[in-house]
């Protein structure tokens, strides 16, 4: 009775293992562990996140004290004449009475032919660990107007002319310059230029219809992120040369003729007047919007550490599912039944490769960064699966596997262009290797004993 009992006990606990120790239970397993492990992956993007816009605040804080995104305005005439009409007013009485008023209206001119001529020079400024970029734009704009026919309004009693200029970020100039008619000019604030807060004024003299009026005007300037010109003349032409060798060329109209070298770049503009929303002369109408026709550059950096780290992120959950399915692969192979706290440290040791490379990237150069994290983890990866299966060879493969793995993320990010189409190939090659792989895992043959070790 006692010996049936035992064997009846027997069945059932190799019932249980069979189960509990199936390849089907530990799928279900490792498919719970993937989802658990998905919060220390959230707090290390939080982590990223924060640490991500402390860089960004930093550089808000010192370019706000350098200067900001730089637009520029080139000259415009402003004529305004002051008109003297009469209203009549009726109370509710009926008796009517007459009120002088007093009305002025403004007619903007815009250059014939507007050149501008630039030079960025980009400098990097630190704050603790933070990079921050910034520029000092050297400008020189030259051109004409033609001073057309009633430009002031009928019966004016009185006349003023100012020309007007726009600069986004007064903070940052450095050097002003300004020829009207051959004539150098004192300028002063203003903020009556279209579609800008800012810029500087001078009243001139009164110009005949038909004159000719030629006008240069140079300035340094510092900013940071874009640099833009108002497309401004019948004829616009711009050229800017720059040391920085990652332009991102923004605006309304790209430039037409281009060259980016490793040493720096060239760009040059033309519009005209048909390229553009608002004419060259119009009076007492709304100011119309120039924003939206402004053509420049932004100097971006490309090495940003926190954007090439969010790009490694983004493949974190295919790397550690291939993790998880190579530790189940590895635990087949070697008939050695691990226990599922030890997926978990393996698998928190992989994820620590993240938080390795956030912080080193902000001291040193990122590709240095990725070698060292990449090491460290292969490196404790591999020896916690040494000690796992005791078996120097699937130790070896689970290191081959992470050093692989890190590899071709690592060809993806240099992949700029092509990194869908080379990770799209990377996926069928894995799948490819899982498939060869796994393909003996239900062979009557392979079915034996396992060797179960660390069961809780």
């Amino acid at each position: 009775m006692d010996n049936l009992d035992n064997s009846s006990s027997t069945s059932v606990q190799s019932l249980i293992d069979k189960i509990k120790y199936s390849t089907a239970t530990r799928l279900v397993m490792l498919g719970v562990l993937f989802l658990a492990l998905q919060i220390p992956n959230l707090l290390i993007s939080s982590v990223h996140s924060s640490r991500e816009r402390r860089q960004h605040s930093v550089v808000k804080e010192v370019s706000s004290k350098w200067g900001d995104e730089q637009v520029l305005g080139g000259p415009i005439l402003n004529f305004t004449g002051t008109v003297q009409f009469e209203e009549k007013i009726t109370n509710r009485e009926g008796n009517t009475s007459v009120r002088k008023q007093v009305h002025s209206k403004i007619t903007r001119l815009l250059p014939d032919r507007l050149s501008v001529e630039s030079t960025l020079e980009p400098q990097t400024r630190s704050r603790g660990i933070y990079q921050v970029l910034l520029y000092s734009a050297s400008v020189k704009m030259s051109g004409e107007f033609t001073i057309p026919e009633g430009v002031f309004p009928d019966q004016a009693i009185a006349k003023n002319t100012e020309c007007v200029l726009g600069v986004s970020d007064p903070k940052g100039l450095r050097k002003l310059e300004f020829t009207l008619n051959g004539k150098p000019r004192k300028l002063e604030p203003n903020q009556n230029y279209p579609s800008l807060r800012h810029g500087f004024k001078v009243a001139v003299e009164e110009f005949k219809p038909g004159d000719k009026v030629p006008f240069t005007f140079e300035l340094v300037v510092q900013g940071s992120g874009d640099f833009s010109v108002f497309p401004l003349g019948s004829q616009f032409d711009m050229a800017m040369t720059s040391s920085w060798p990652d332009p991102s060329f923004s605006g309304n109209l790209l430039p037409y003729e281009r060259e980016v070298t490793p040493k720096g770049f060239s760009a040059k503009w033309s519009m005209m007047e048909l390229n553009r929303s608002y004419p060259q002369f119009w009076k007492d109408t709304p100011n119309y919007d120039m924003q939206g026709s402004s053509v420049g550059v932004k100097i971006v950096q490309t090495a940003n550490p926190y954007q090439q780290t969010q790009r490694t992120m983004d493949y974190s959950y295919l790397l550690l599912a291939i993790m998880l399915l190579t530790l189940l692969i590895t635990e087949k192979v070697t008939r050695v039944i691990i226990h599922p706290l030890q997926y978990l440290i393996c698998a928190l040791g992989f994820l620590m490769f993240y938080v390795l490379l956030l912080s080193l990237s902000e001291h040193m150069p990122f590709l240095t960064s990725y070698c060292i994290s990449s090491a460290i983890v292969i490196l404790l990866c591999g020896g916690y699966s040494l000690g796992i299966y005791r078996n120097r060879k699937a130790a070896l493969g689970i290191a081959a596997m992470l050093l692989m793995a890190y590899l071709v993320i690592w060809i993806i990010l240099s992949c700029v262009d092509t990194a869908l189409l080379v990770g799209s190939f990377v996926l069928l090659l894995l799948l490819a290797i899982l498939m060869f792989l796994t393909r003996k895992l239900n062979r009557p043959e392979t079915d034996g004993e396992l060797t179960i070790t660390n069961r809780p």
